[in-house]
């Protein structure tokens, strides 16, 4: 048993360490089918391997954060409310709760809303329901689980599947070429896809799907101008899918854009794309304009080029890194203008990193301005806390070698101040002490 752990690790090492630390050897277990078929069951060679896989199971599940919590009476009787609910209906609005609650016994009802938007809570995070008690989604509850999941698999259908899945109108249409080529997913085209799957009724809630895929992340709403001026809303609103872009991204279509900045890195141990995904969509929504080469947009497979703090910001995924760079058309960005970027990007991130599993954590890095953006074949990072004015770089060939100024590296809002004091001192050097006396009266 143990050799073909040790076999599996071996090959994880070869194709991706990354994966290393999600297999355990405490918990590899042989099981199988017998060979021949045995006549008693205490001769079953693999009887003994379930009975450790059951121990090994409730071992894990008593690890988790909810075991041994102490369940009011109350929450047992909405929960049996949502488990009959959740036969006839796949959408649980909160009110009809509340009205059952209304007509219980005075001495077992809820007094107020807060502790049902909480009873629902703990029901998402045990993983029975889909809620969240925000503005636009707490008044509602996903039950099916997995309707939910069937109604974005025929949104991202991979095109053999499509062949099938899919009716061949839906195919041949000039916004289904434009969604798998480039994301971009048309009101008109998403219409016509839950259409052909009439029996889901999946537009019957298409603003709650689609509410809650927003918010997973796993699409986010763009306005596309369109030539047409008299252009109806609906037909002007689109959704941006990533996971669907399969257009590449060419540095060389963005020559022009010489001032460039280092490559500011979050470096993760393990980084999976959907984060990345929820990125884009997390920058979208919070401002950051998507440059747009006439009528299409500049979101690409795995870049996307933003235009925030007068800066045109590339930020792309490679390996397991997030890298980021400012590439302007005439001057150099500034220390203010790349401080308010990485801290608005680290603060996304770190939101994000939340949801997803705890040893989920990224280092944050850079590399040289006169590295390509990108570059899978150079994964080495200068990380922060490095010391000194400047560093010689590690990570351009020997015929390019040169010095990294500290200042020029760096994001950090630290190097402004330093920049200020070191103004400072310099004007007090030049022109005198009484400078000094009079700034002391300032507060």
């Amino acid at each position: 048993m143990f050799n073909t752990f040790e076999r599996i690790s071996e090959i994880l090492r070869e194709e991706n360490r990354d994966l290393l630390q999600h297999i355990d050897k405490t918990k590899c277990f042989l099981i199988g089918f017998p060979r021949r078929r045995f006549l008693l069951k205490d001769v079953d060679p693999y009887l003994e391997s379930v009975e450790e896989i059951k121990k090994c199971v409730m071992e894990t599940s008593m690890e988790l954060e909810h075991w041994g919590m102490e369940i009011p009476t109350l929450w047992a009787i909405v929960e049996r409310n949502i488990q009959k609910a959740k036969s006839s209906q796949k959408i649980l609005f909160v009110q009809e709760l509340w009205i059952q609650n209304d007509k219980m016994e005075k001495t077992v009802r809820m007094k107020d809303k807060s502790e049902l938007i909480k009873i629902l809570t703990f029901y998402h995070e045990v993983g029975e329901i889909l809620y969240f008690p925000e503005t636009g989604l707490k008044d509602f509850a996903i039950l099916d689980i997995q309707w939910f999941v069937d109604a974005f698999k025929y949104i991202i259908s991979d095109l053999k599947h499509a062949n099938l899945d899919l009716e061949n109108e839906i195919r041949v249409d000039k916004d289904y070429k434009t969604f798998v080529e480039r994301g971009v997913l048309s009101h008109r085209l998403l219409k016509k896809m839950w259409k052909s799957c009439s029996d889901k009724c999946f537009l019957r809630f298409q603003t709650e799907l689609v509410t809650y895929m927003e918010r997973l992340g796993l699409l986010t709403s763009i306005t596309v101008f369109l030539k047409e001026n008299h252009a109806s809303y609906r037909v002007r609103l689109k959704w941006y899918v990533p996971c669907m872009n399969r257009k590449t991204f060419n540095l060389e279509e963005f020559g022009t854009y010489r001032a460039i900045s280092s490559i500011l890195c979050f470096e993760f141990t393990f980084l999976p794309n959907i984060l990345f995904y929820k990125l884009i969509a997390s920058c979208m929504e919070s401002g950051w304009k998507i440059l747009q080469d006439r009528s299409v947009k500049c979101l690409y497979q795995r870049v996307a080029v933003f235009y925030r703090f007068d800066c045109f910001i590339f930020l792309g995924i490679c390996r397991n890194c997030i890298e980021v760079q400012i590439r302007n058309v005439d001057q150099q960005a500034s220390g203010d203008q790349r401080s308010d970027i990485r801290s608005e990007l680290e603060k996304n991130l770190r939101k994000l990193t939340k949801f997803f599993h705890k040893n989920l954590c990224f280092r944050i890095g850079y590399k040289c301005s006169r590295t390509k953006f990108c570059d899978a074949n150079i994964s080495e990072v200068i990380y922060e806390g490095r010391k000194g004015q400047y560093i010689l770089c590690n990570l351009c060939p020997v015929s390019r070698k040169h010095r990294i100024y500290h200042d020029d590296l760096t994001w950090r809002y630290e190097n402004v101040i330093y920049n200020l004091i070191q103004f400072f001192l310099l004007f007090t050097n030049r022109f005198g002490e009484d400078y000094m006396r009079h700034a002391h009266c300032y507060p």
